[in-house]
C-alpha cells in the first residue's frame, strides 16, 4: 500500500505537466510486472512536517489548525450498506478496513475527538426513512448526530428541506485541496453556498467512478494499439472507440442472434446513456447573468448525444446494451466477450481472476475539438451533509476536512490495491489514467438536482428506454415543466434563510 500512496502523490505532483488534453502524467508506458519486494518502496514524507510544506503543491498541503476539542464526540449517519466508508472498530487484516481505522485514529489523536456512527436502511429503496431520521433528529432537538453521508440523490434533495448547514461558513473547510472533488463542488453551490460535498472521506466515490475498461487481449488480436496513447494525445473520442468496437464483433455462435454469449465490440449501461451530456459538455444548463442557472434545451449536442445514444441501442450489432444493470455485462467482460465495458471502477474488483489483463481509460471525448475529458461518478455514490443544527461548526469543519485528507492519504491507495490487480498498480501510465478519470469527474448541476428538478436528467435513458426515435418534440413539451421546477428550486432556497 506503501508504494500506490507514494506512486499516487508522485503522480499528482505531475499535474503542472500535463498535456491540453487533461492528460496527468506523460510517463513512458511500462507495463512490467512488480514483484513481491517492488511492493514495500518507502512511504512519502508526513505531510504535517515543514519539508513537505514546501514541497508539496498547496493543494496537497495539510493546513488543518493545531486545536484540541478535549474528548468531544463527532457523530456520522451512515447507510447500513455502505458504513465500511467511516466505520472500524479494530485491525482485521482487511486493507481498507485496516485503512479506515488508522485513518479515523489519526483524526482522533491529533484533534482530541471521539468519532462515532450510526447507521439506518438508507439505500435508495429506503431513503423516506433516512431522511425522516435527519428531520425528526433536527426537529426534535436532539442532536443525534453532526453529519450525513447517503445517496447522492436524496442527500442532494434534503438541503431544501432546511437540513443542512452551509459549509463556506466554515473556515477550516478548504475545498481546493486535492481530496475534494471540485467537479462536484462547483456544481453543487446554490446562490454561493455549498449544502453537500464529496471527496476522498468515503470510498464510494471511486466505487461508483464510471470509466471504460479495455479488454488487452482482444486489442491486441485485432490489432488495436496504443490506447494509453490515443488518450494521452487527446485522440480518444467517441467516433474513434465505435471504430475499434465495430472491428471486433463476432456473431461466435452463428445463429444470426446476437446475444450474451457472442463477441461484441463494447457494453453500455443506461447510466452511462443518461451521463453522455455530462462527458461531452452538452451544457444541459448555463449560468445567466444574475447567477442562476437556466435551460439550455435543445441545444445540438444535446440532441446528437441522443441520437448517438438510440443508435447504440437499436441499430449497432457491436454494442451490447446492458439496460439498468440487469444484464451481468461483466460477466462477459472476463470472459473475453467485450473490447470495450463501461462501467463502476469497482467491478474491477470482480476482475482479479481474469486471466487477459485490462486496462482502464476514460470515456471518450464528443471529438478532437473538445478540449478535454470529463468524467462523472454513478449516483449511488455517498456525498457528505453537515446539519444545520450542528452544535460546534469549526469542530465539524476540522473533523471532516481531517477525515477527507486523511482518507486520501491511508484509504483511498488501500481500496486501489484491494480492488485493482497487483501488475495494474506497478504501471505508472496505467495509474495515471485513474488519475486523470478521477481528476476530470463532473457531477451536472441538473444531475445533482435531478429529482427536484422534473428528472431532467434522466430524459435521455428513459427516452431510449421507451424507445423514442427522436426527442426534438418532447423537449418542447417537457420544456416548460422543467424550467417551473427550476424556478421553484431557486424560490426554494431563496426562502430558506428567511
Amino acid at each position: 500500500m506503501k508504494k500506490v500512496l507514494a506512486l499516487l502523490l508522485a503522480i499528482a505532483m505531475l499535474a503542472a505537466s500535463l498535456a491540453s488534453c487533461g492528460t496527468k502524467t506523460d510517463t513512458p508506458t511500462d507495463t512490467t510486472t512488480a514483484t513481491a519486494a517492488d511492493v514495500t518502496t518507502p512511504a512519502p514524507a508526513d505531510t504535517t512536517t515543514a519539508e513537505t510544506a514546501e514541497t508539496l503543491p498547496p493543494e496537497l498541503q495539510d493546513t488543518l489548525p493545531d486545536v484540541k476539542y478535549e474528548g468531544e464526540t463527532f457523530t456520522t449517519l451512515l447507510r447500513e450498506s455502505t458504513k465500511y466508508e467511516m466505520l472500524s472498530e479494530e485491525i482485521t487484516g482487511d486493507l481498507v478496513s485496516d485503512a479506515v481505522y488508522e485513518r479515523n485514529l489519526a483524526v482522533e489523536e491529533r484533534f482530541g475527538v471521539q468519532l462515532d456512527v450510526l447507521t439506518e436502511p438508507g439505500d435508495w429503496s429506503h431513503r423516506d426513512a433516512f431522511m425522516a431520521r435527519v428531520s425528526n433528529s433536527i426537529l426534535g432537538g436532539d442532536h443525534e448526530f453532526d453529519l450525513a453521508m447517503g445517496h447522492a440523490s436524496y442527500i442532494h434533495a434534503m438541503p431544501s428541506k432546511g437540513l443542512a448547514y452551509d459549509m463556506t461558513l466554515i473556515d477550516s473547510l478548504d475545498f481546493s485541496k486535492k481530496w475534494w472533488h471540485s467537479g462536484y463542488m462547483d456544481n453543487v453551490k446554490i446562490n454561493g453556498s455549498i449544502y453537500s460535498a464529496a471527496g476522498d472521506i468515503g470510498v464510494t466515490v471511486y466505487e461508483y467512478l464510471e470509466v471504460v475498461f479495455f479488454n488487452k487481449k482482444l486489442a491486441e488480436e485485432n490489432k488495436i494499439t496504443g490506447l494509453y496513447e490515443t488518450v494521452q494525445s487527446g485522440a480518444w473520442t467517441f467516433d474513434k472507440m465505435m471504430e475499434y468496437a465495430s472491428t471486433v464483433t463476432s456473431d461466435l455462435d452463428g445463429n444470426g442472434i446476437y446475444n450474451m454469449s457472442d463477441l461484441y465490440g463494447l457494453a453500455i449501461d443506461a447510466h452511462n446513456l443518461r451521463y453522455l451530456p455530462t462527458y461531452w459538455q452538452a451544457d444541459m444548463t448555463v449560468i445567466g447573468s444574475d447567477g442562476l442557472r437556466d435551460f439550455n434545451l435543445p441545444n445540438e449536442k444535446y440532441i446528437d448525444s441522443y441520437d448517438k445514444a438510440y443508435a447504440m441501442v437499436y441499430h449497432y450489432d457491436h454494442v451490447f446494451y446492458a439496460g439498468d444493470s440487469e444484464h451481468d455485462d461483466t460477466s462477459m467482460f472476463t470472459r473475453d466477450l467485450l473490447l470495450f465495458h463501461t462501467d463502476r471502477l469497482g467491478k474491477a474488483a470482480q476482475m482479479k481472476e481474469m486471466e487477459s489483463e485490462y486496462g482502464i481509460i476514460p470515456f471518450p471525448k464528443y471529438d478532437e475539438e473538445q478540449k478535454e475529458y470529463v468524467s462523472t461518478i454513478d449516483d449511488p455514490f455517498s456525498p457528505i451533509m453537515i446539519l444545520n443544527n450542528v452544535q460546534n461548526p469549526d469542530m465539524a469543519g476540522t473533523v471532516v476536512e481531517a477525515l477527507c485528507m486523511y482518507g486520501y492519504e491511508k484509504v483511498t491507495p488501500a481500496y486501489y490495491e484491494t480492488t485493482l490487480k497487483l501488475k495494474y498498480l506497478s504501471d505508472e501510465t496505467a495509474m495515471g489514467m485513474i488519475d486523470l478519470i478521477r481528476d476530470s469527474v463532473i457531477l451536472d448541476f441538473a444531475m445533482l438536482y435531478n429529482s427536484q428538478l422534473s428528472s431532467v436528467y434522466s430524459y435521455i435513458s428513459n427516452s431510449v428506454h421507451s424507445n423514442i426515435a427522436s426527442i426534438s418534440s418532447g423537449i418542447k413539451a417537457q420544456s416548460k415543466a422543467w424550467q417551473k421546477s427550476l424556478d421553484r428550486f431557486y424560490s426554494v432556497y431563496a426562502g430558506l434563510g428567511q
